[in-house]
């Protein structure tokens, strides 16, 4: 038995994380009062657990994606796990990339074929026009 799974935590941590890391999509953006005083929570689409966001973490999302956290919501980031020094000690932490990664792929439609547009109905052949013998001005609009 892995013995940190054996004591589940409320939010993200680096145990949650593998070494290619996590994409995930921002739900909402909170503020939750925890033991320590109010923190800014960020949750996800694709896990249960938040992430209680450090000034590192909040700075690297707002670099991505703008300072308003309103306009996080939809958004992708990713998580890795790293060491970092604190207190002192080196310890494992989460991270968030400095890069976005892309939106997922719609599973209902083959890879590399694009969804269609408004434009491309437009560009889609119709029936063809009948002619019903009245001249243009005689229509009433």
């Amino acid at each position: 038995m892995d013995i940190r799974k054996a004591f589940p935590k409320k939010w993200l941590n680096a145990d949650d994380l593998d070494e290619q890391g996590m994409n995930l999509t921002i739900k909402r953006v909170d503020i939750e009062m925890l033991e320590d005083g109010e923190k800014v929570v960020v949750s996800f689409r694709e896990v249960e657990k938040g992430l209680v966001l450090n000034k590192t973490n909040a700075k690297t999302i707002a670099r991505l994606h703008g300072p308003e956290t309103n306009a996080w919501v939809g958004q992708r980031i990713t998580l890795y796990r790293t060491e970092v020094d604190f207190k002192g000690e080196r310890v494992q932490a989460l991270r968030v990339h400095l890069t976005a990664p892309e939106a997922p792929r719609e599973a209902s439609r083959p890879a590399g074929r694009p969804s269609k547009t408004l434009d491309d109905f437009f560009d889609e052949p119709g029936p063809e026009p009948q002619d019903t013998g009245e001249a243009a001005a005689d229509i009433p609009f």
